[in-house]
């Protein structure tokens, strides 16, 4: 996200305040509107959404911090996969929807599969055929091994 807007806003209230009414000599213009934050497609059920930005987050983690690249090399050394690595990072008390490796099972899940260079992340709801959001990790080669 670039900061440059809001930092030039708040530039341009703090000057705007440090004047008294009386001291003013027009009426401050209107501040700029925030550039608008994108909203993150949805599945359409707050469960899955939830589960896959869960999965999206810890995924991406892998290509970007070391701790998280050499944990996620440990699971895939002792035999296990990208979901092993998600479930070992689930906190305790959440509730996510079913996380699969490679084609869902049970209707409003997510599934993770290999794609070259990355992960894909897919959302479906009742129809298994079709995902209703889908997102492509990149994971650096090394990482993946």
């Amino acid at each position: 996200m670039n900061i440059a807007p809001l930092l030039l806003l708040a530039a341009f209230l703090a000057a705007c305040s440090s004047k008294t009414p009386a001291e003013s000599e027009s009426p401050a213009p209107a501040a700029p509107a925030a550039p608008a934050v994108p909203t993150p497609p949805s599945a359409g059920d707050p469960g899955v959404d939830r589960t896959f930005d869960f999965v999206e987050r810890t995924l991406r983690l892998i290509g970007s911090n070391r701790m998280a690249a050499v944990a996620f090399s440990e699971q895939v050394e002792s035999g296990g996969n990208p979901i092993t690595y998600i479930a070992s990072n689930m906190p305790d008390e959440a509730t996510f929807s079913p996380i699969a490796w490679g084609r869902p099972s049970k209707p409003r899940s997510v599934a993770v599969r290999d794609v070259p260079g990355g992960y894909a992340i897919e959302a479906y709801l009742d129809d298994l055929s079709t995902p209703v959001r889908t997102a492509i990790v990149p994971i650096p080669a090394a990482r993946r091994e």
